[in-house]
């Protein structure tokens, strides 16, 4: 079976596309072929990028790229400080051949063969994705801030139907709404998608978009009267979604960061070293010290202040 996937990318996001990928590869089933869809402007997205990810495609896979007319150049940023996340609106129309595709941030991994989120039926649902864990919550605390109402998916794994969105011409109601709503929205290309697709979204299963959050934000999911479903994809993800700003590449304490690490550190293997994959290893060693120290507790019995030690241990190492 032929599986359509789409990314929406710019440099900054280049080593997450990687893992992205190739985690997809490395749980695919054998019967089964991907074609990947990364879609980025001119400037954000160079040459190098665009080799470096045609390398990590393999035989059988194909790999298209695509740019972004001049109807998104005042796409605001959103949240990650990207305008990329609004170019999957451009899906339908760039891809006529394909019905169907799975559309994913690049701050995941898949940990599961894919093809069975991708075999979902739509039926007359312009997009399918996860209820988003906290919003519901934080539209109780700020109605104003948090206005969308009903149904509000996570945007990040998202399963568009770009046969029926290219019959009502949704791309064209999504940038307007976009750039009309743009001083207004929260979360930009996602409150847009739960906007003008209100009443035909399909509520997907948690486990293919566990988020990957901390003790402290995990509140809104005690409440979520799907907590127990929820619960159960935190145990055994299909895929996991670093929702925040703490991401696998920048924090040692990320959520499950260090399965990104792993997956990253095999992908690269055969490379040559560079900064950011030194990074990664630091982040790694760091990442089993604060384990070790929550483990043993020493904090209270032994160290002041567990703060001061990794810091000094964190300056250390980045002067190797």
């Amino acid at each position: 079976m032929r599986i359509d996937i789409a990314f929406a990318v710019d440099d900054k996001f280049l080593q997450g596309l990687r893992v992205a990928i190739y985690s997809i590869q490395k749980y695919a089933s054998t019967n089964d072929f991907y074609r990947f869809h990364i879609i980025h402007d001119k400037e954000s997205f160079s040459r190098a990028s665009i080799e470096t990810v045609s390398k990590d495609i393999k035989k059988g896979n194909k790999v298209f790229f695509y740019t972004v007319g001049e109807e998104y150049a005042e796409m605001p940023t959103g949240t990650a400080g990207s305008k990329a996340a609004a170019y999957r609106f451009a899906f339908p129309g760039l891809i006529p051949d394909s019905d169907k595709i799975l559309y994913l941030d690049s701050d995941l991994i898949i940990l599961k063969d894919i093809a069975p989120l991708f075999k979902i039926d739509l039926g007359l649902n312009y997009v399918g994705g996860a209820d988003d864990i906290g919003y519901r919550y934080s539209r109780q605390l700020n109605p104003q801030k948090f206005f969308c109402e009903g149904t509000y998916i996570n945007a990040g794994v998202l399963l568009m139907n770009l046969k029926l969105m290219r019959e009502d011409n949704i791309e064209k109601k999504l940038i307007g709404t976009i750039l009309r709503e743009k001083h207004r929205i929260t979360y930009c290309d996602q409150d847009v998608i739960n906007m003008v697709c209100a009443g035909r979204i399909l509520i997907l299963p948690h486990k293919w978009n566990t988020k990957s959050i901390s003790k402290s934000n995990h509140y809104p999911v005690i409440i979520n009267p799907k907590r127990e479903e929820i619960l159960q994809a935190a145990k055994d993800p299909s895929i996991l979604h670093y929702i925040t700003n703490d991401k696998p590449w920048n924090s040692a304490d990320c959520p499950h960061g260090q399965k990104w690490r792993q997956f990253y550190l095999e992908m690269t293997a055969g490379e040559a070293d560079n900064s950011f994959s030194k990074q990664i290893r630091r982040l790694s060693m760091l990442n089993k010290l604060c384990v070790f120290f929550r483990t043993w507790d020493l904090r209270k019995r032994y160290i002041p202040d567990i703060k001061i030690v990794l810091t000094r241990i964190w300056l250390r190492l980045i002067k190797k």
